[in-house]
């Protein structure tokens, strides 16, 4: 692969990356943080079903795995095109 599409792969990959965290991650964790929340008065929502909550963070730990391997892929790249750079480099 070129760096050229290295690059290009990469960029793509950082905005699907971004998009996952803002659409997909970040909410699951809102939505989390949400149902255990206490209320203003200190007290926790004792209408919030075991069940709910273990959906929850089922979904977030899915989130979070997905998010991890994304993060792990991009790295990957970006040390790929650091490589190719430096190779480039040194060989002028």
């Amino acid at each position: 692969m070129t760096l050229r599409d290295r690059l290009t792969l990469a960029e793509r990959n950082i905005r699907e990356f971004r998009d996952h965290l803002e659409r997909g991650f970040l909410p699951k964790v809102s939505d989390t943080v949400e149902l255990i929340h206490p209320t203003d008065n200190g007290v926790f929502p004792e209408n919030v079903k075991d069940v709910t909550l273990r959906n929850s963070v089922k979904n977030l730990l899915t989130a979070d795995e997905f998010t991890h391997q994304s993060a792990e892929k991009l790295i990957g790249l970006c040390d790929s095109v650091s490589e190719e750079i430096t190779r480039i480099l040194q060989s002028k």
